[in-house]
């Protein structure tokens, strides 16, 4: 693409609406700085490259912090969806005891006035 470390940092900024400069940057490539998932993600779109190729193979630096977080994000996100099942089943479980309850009202109330309209002789 061919974009210099200033131009990267000024699309960077534009995306994000926060400010990185070049010397920040440069020490997110050095490994100095962490790289925030959403400033990869930013970061990967300016470059035109997927966020994969973008944080490479190699086992530690930045690149590794990246898919890490990454890796922590799906975990999170798998987590979630298993809550928010959790979540959609219990709901059901409680639909299903309030039915129950109004049920169970219900019949003794028409008991009580049965009984009340029909009382049973002393």
């Amino acid at each position: 693409m061919g974009l210099s470390q200033a131009e990267v940092a000024e699309r960077l900024s534009a995306r994000l609406e926060v400010t990185i400069d070049k010397s920040a940057l440069a020490r997110m490539e050095r490994g100095e700085r962490s790289i925030r998932l959403n400033e990869a993600v930013a970061l990967a779109e300016v470059l035109q490259v997927t966020l994969l190729r973008l944080v490479g193979e190699s086992g530690s630096g930045p690149s590794a912090r990246v898919r890490r977080a990454l890796h922590g994000l799906e975990n999170a996100e798998v987590l979630l969806r298993a809550a928010t099942e959790e979540v959609e089943r219990r709901g059901v479980q409680v639909e299903e005891a309030r039915a129950r309850l109004a049920e169970v009202e219900n019949r003794e109330l028409a008991e009580d006035l049965r009984a009340e309209q029909w009382p049973m002789g002393d």
